[in-house]
């Protein structure tokens, strides 16, 4: 059985969930889920819809089910912060619903 590390991209403008592993000594990478990225305008100012964004990532883990790959390990990757998605429990922090740029 292949061990499967789901890596997820979170752009300006789209994000994806990418599924990577080794098979015959080789890595193979395969898209599973893609989703629109953008910013909304709040109170004048332009934000990311972190309770969407959120859902989304939930959503592409949910696909890696649905086609029968269990992932070994998770990471998310988001502009220039690196958020880490651990193994065993995978919550929202807090209450934000909005996150300025």
């Amino acid at each position: 059985m292949s061990r499967y590390f789901l890596a997820i991209d979170i752009g300006a403008s789209s994000g994806r969930h990418i599924l990577g592993s080794v098979e015959n000594g080789k890595i193979v990478l395969e898209e599973v889920y893609r989703f629109w990225n953008g910013m909304d305008h709040v109170d004048g100012t332009l934000c990311w819809d972190v309770d969407r964004l959120f859902n989304e990532i939930i959503a592409g883990m949910k696909k890696c089910k649905e086609i029968g790959k269990k992932i070994f390990y998770r990471h998310c990757f988001c502009k220039k912060s690196k958020i880490t998605i651990h193994k065993v429990n995978f919550r929202k922090l807090g209450d934000l619903s909005r996150c300025r740029i």
